[in-house]
């Protein structure tokens, strides 16, 4: 089923969550479904990662906290992270089991998303430039140095004027190292599974751990390079190469005017 999933996800589809809880396995007064729409996803070797936009807010005594919710396609976790924890590389984050839900899921509903460029195959970017004209969505899926896909909505597009390149900057999203190492992934694991072996903790909910943390903030250019946050303040920049970047437009909006 993963790699079903992951498949859609490359080709453009869209990724939500949906869970069905129940009074018994959660702290609440009557059982509800709910759907999260996941758009900043992270795969490689037949899992992904996938989390919320971090704008979840809660109110503390520090002042205004916000959070994510992130969800792993094997072995079945989730969590939240707090994104405004972040300091020295590291986060707060909590770990839970997908049992304490009555059903769960991953979904490709909704149309798949136009695309736009792929930069195996195409370099004529007037579709690209269309698009931005127009005010559309944009969420790019490119193959990183270290083998790792990437899917993340882009917040400011640009084709420049006169030349045949286009730049955009994608929406960031800080996430546990986990996504990205096996040596953490392993860490919370170990916790999960003492979630799993212990029933009254899986029904009493999270487990709360600090761990390193990934900001996921990219620039990416039709050139074949991008460069990630860690790359602003060395002296010189580093110039990474993708292997592969599709750019997509949210489906819907250009249906039927991008020929």
């Amino acid at each position: 089923m993963s790699l079903e999933i992951i498949e859609k996800l490359l080709e453009g589809f869209p990724l939500s969550v949906i869970l069905e809880t129940d009074d018994q396995n959660m702290t609440i007064n009557e059982p509800y479904y709910e759907n999260i729409a996941l758009p900043h996803i992270v795969t490689r070797d037949g899992r992904f990662w996938a989390c919320s936009f971090d704008t979840v807010y809660a109110l503390s005594q520090e002042g205004i906290d916000r959070f994510s919710f992130y969800f792993c396609s094997s072995p079945e976790i989730y969590g939240v992270v707090s994104t405004s924890s972040f300091d020295q590389g590291r986060v707060m984050l909590r770990a839970g089991t997908i049992k304490r839900f009555t059903s769960f899921s991953f979904q490709t509903f909704g149309h798949q998303a136009t695309l736009l460029y792929d930069h195996r195959c195409q370099h004529e970017l007037g579709r690209v430039e269309r698009a931005i004209q127009q005010a559309a969505s944009l969420f790019v899926v490119f193959l990183d140095e270290e083998g790792f896909w990437n899917i993340h909505p882009v917040v400011l597009p640009q084709k420049y004027l006169g030349r045949n390149e286009f730049f955009l900057q994608t929406s960031g999203i800080i996430y546990p190292m986990m996504f990205r190492s096996e040596r953490y992934l392993s860490e919370c694991l170990s916790i999960a599974d003492r979630l799993l072996k212990n029933e009254s903790l899986w029904r009493l909910g999270f487990q709360e751990m600090q761990m390193p943390a990934h900001v996921a903030f990219y620039w990416l250019r039709s050139d074949g390079t991008y460069q990630a946050i860690y790359d602003q303040n060395k002296t010189p920049q580093p110039v990474r190469r993708y292997s592969e970047l599709r750019v997509y437009a949210v489906s819907g909006f250009l249906d039927g005017a991008m020929e």
